[in-house]
């Protein structure tokens, strides 16, 4: 799968040159896309995440993306992943982005252990910054974990992967709540664990569904 996502990239690659950007080495990889790290004409790094249409899937390219792609391109927050520029082809779509240099904060903290009470409110308040801002625009990230929380090259935290994001008001400004589990069922309330798992005890253990 990772071979043939390396062929059309690279056959696609051109068009990326000609918009201005390279893209450099695998810097992380998924189920349908990877990132890689980028450079601009002037020498500027971004992360870039590669997704191939045809391994993504129709489900996703048709309903979960477009609403990611919405709610990106409308948030701007000092702790919140900027995603800069949009690529699409017939094939791929490229998304440049920050680049957070230090990962995660899982491999942060598998790397150098817990925090002591002050490194963790050092980075926790940005976060609660980044949330309440999204709160403030009826945006639910639904996801928040430490794999989703990165840290730039100056220790600055940033909230990132809007995957399975979603706006909580419609078009007409009317309030509209979930009806369905999502996110990581390790970082799940046990209330919420012990729900889904009563009606659908497949669940236990893997990555809810996001409607």
């Amino acid at each position: 799968m990772s071979a043939k996502l390396d062929f059309v990239a690279r056959s696609e690659h051109k068009l990326v040159g000609k918009m201005g950007f390279r893209i450099g080495r695998t810097i992380g990889k998924g189920t349908y896309s990877k990132v890689c790290l980028s450079t601009n004409s002037k020498g500027d790094k971004f992360a870039c995440k590669i997704i191939r249409k045809k391994l993504a899937g129709s489900d996703f390219i048709e309903k979960f993306l477009p609403r990611e792609i919405e709610i990106i391109t409308a948030i701007k927050h000092p702790n919140i992943i900027q995603v800069y520029k949009i690529m699409e082809t017939q094939q791929v779509i490229y998304m440049f982005m920050d680049y957070c240099r230090d990962g995660d904060l899982l491999e942060y903290i598998r790397e150098y252990g817990c925090f002591p009470e002050e490194k963790a409110k050092h980075y926790f308040r940005p976060l609660v910054e980044a949330v309440a801002y999204l709160h403030d625009l009826d945006i639910a990230h639904r996801d928040i974990k430490c794999e989703n929380i990165f840290l730039m090259a100056n220790k600055q935290v940033k909230l990132g992967d809007f995957g399975f994001a979603r706006m909580c008001t419609d078009a007409y400004g009317k309030h509209v709540l979930s009806d369905t589990f999502c996110g990581s069922a390790a970082y799940a309330a046990p209330e919420i664990l012990k729900v889904s798992v009563c009606l659908c005890p497949k669940l236990s253990g893997k990555i809810l569904n996001a409607k």
